[in-house]
């Protein structure tokens, strides 16, 4: 849900922007971010629990997955149900974000915003694939036998779904990047500032004492 969010709010950003100052704004944001825990705690409580099988290195829902055992007695359909409609409502918003670009880059009067709402189009892109990977191979391995690997990937892409979007904001966004690396400099200079003003006090205690020195020298000569 938090992937259909952020393709909503991309959306928003190149069509509406007021919009997004109005719903993703302040505690707005938190309300809205509130609606996908809300919904990760119903499948938590309300549907049947989903256990780690070693020997697959994956999670199911059939405690005898490697049993001949029927696949629908111990079927999470909320969960097959999520997985499929957040992939097709989420292929269908990009769809949509990639006309809305595609139009907007062709209003652009500067490379600058081309460039930027094509930044936009590949960080959701990346991190929509995954998501989709991701749920995809989950439900099929669930109900079908697949390779071993297939379930490796299942696993990899799910975890990356949930650390991908740092890495991708950091290497692709450049407004995140310049910020971070302006929070290390700013964190840089305030210790430079503080060692700056001694040193320069020193070399002026030093020019001084040889002035003095040299004072004196002449005084005696």
């Amino acid at each position: 849900m938090i992937c259909l969010i952020l393709v909503i709010n991309r959306i928003l950003d190149i069509l509406h922007p007021s919009m997004v100052k109005t719903y993703f704004k302040g505690y707005r944001t938190y309300l809205i971010l509130s609606f996908p825990i809300i919904y990760g705690m119903c499948f938590i409580f309300f549907t049947p629990p989903v256990t780690f099988y070693s020997p697959f290195q994956s999670w199911f829902f059939d405690p005898f997955i490697n049993n001949e055992t029927d696949p629908l007695e111990y079927t999470n359909m909320p969960h097959t149900i999520n997985n499929f409609t957040i992939v097709f409502v989420t292929c269908f918003l990009y769809l949509f974000l990639c006309i809305a670009l595609y139009l907007k880059a062709k209003k652009a009067s500067t490379s600058t915003s081309h460039r930027s709402h094509k930044s936009i189009f590949i960080q959701s892109t990346i991190m929509f694939m995954i998501n989709l990977i991701a749920s995809i191979i989950y439900v099929l391995m669930q109900f079908i036998p697949v390779p071993g690997w297939l379930i490796i990937v299942a696993q990899m892409t799910w975890q990356g779904g949930h650390g991908a979007p740092a890495i991708v904001y950091i290497t692709l966004n450049r407004t995140i990047r310049s910020g971070i690396l302006q929070l290390l400099q700013v964190k840089n200079s305030a210790s430079s500032s503080n060692i700056t003003p001694a040193s320069n006090q020193t070399n002026s205690r030093l020019a001084n004492i040889s002035n003095t020195g040299e004072t004196t020298d002449e005084k005696e000569y």
